[in-house]
């Protein structure tokens, strides 16, 4: 695995041992993560693209040294997930190939070297969805919190964002995890009573299939609450 000489593909998937899930992991505990075997850049390229760990690390991607970090695997193919070190910093990062080897998408998870003053985590439930996190003390020692969640989407084939919840700040941006997918079906469209209550319909894998998206706020914020799903 560490050469320049083709891999198969059951001897680089097999590097992957299964992740238990649920499964949180902190910045501070990235040095100790993962196997110890290291994947040389020639093997991981065979099936991860080139161009995404250069957009990813950037030009010093071919310099990090790659250990496997777990494998989840789904009814969508295999999450990868990978650590990548240069000298002292190091990244965590997914990637999922389906079930013929192949990379679909990829997505950052975690790293140790963000100067911000917070405490950094990823968990990663059964689905899987991927929370990243942050949190810290505040002025008044209550704990700020910023909740990030991913999951992949079939229709965009990308990973997209399913969760977004924080207590820093009033006037926190709702995101909507649909907005950009086509509204050209029957029932597809904007459902709101106002602009924190409302349920997102978009087309789906046909005619009869809708993607959607739900927010709501009650008692000024205090209880919210989100659903993103398929339906027929």
């Amino acid at each position: 695995l560490s050469g320049g000489k083709p891999v198969k593909p059951e001897i680089f998937f097999k590097t992957f041992k299964p992740l238990n899930l649920p499964f949180t992991i902190a910045d501070t505990g990235l040095n100790k993560f993962g196997d110890t075997a290291v994947i040389g850049y020639a093997a991981f390229t065979q099936f991860i693209p080139d161009s995404v760990l250069l957009r990813t690390l950037g030009n010093q991607a071919t310099k990090y040294a790659i250990q496997p970090g777990g494998n989840i695997h789904s009814g969508n193919g295999d999450y990868l997930i990978a650590k990548f070190s240069l000298e002292k910093a190091i990244k965590l990062i997914v990637f999922l190939l389906n079930d013929k080897h192949k990379y679909v998408s990829s997505l950052e998870l975690l790293n140790n070297y963000d100067n911000d003053k917070y405490h950094h985590s990823v968990s990663i439930t059964s689905e899987p969805t991927f929370i990243v996190k942050r949190d810290k003390v505040g002025k008044d020692n209550e704990i700020l919190y910023t909740r990030h969640g991913y999951a992949f989407n079939n229709t965009s084939n990308s990973f997209d964002e399913v969760m977004n919840e924080s207590n820093e700040g009033h006037g926190t941006e709702i995101i909507n995890p649909i907005d950009t997918l086509p509204a050209t079906n029957k029932f597809s469209g904007e459902y709101a009573a106002d602009e924190k209550n409302f349920i997102s319909v978009k087309d789906g894998k046909n005619a009869i299939t809708y993607s959607f998206f739900i927010h709501f706020e009650k008692n000024n914020g205090d209880c919210t609450g989100e659903l993103k799903g398929e339906m027929s």
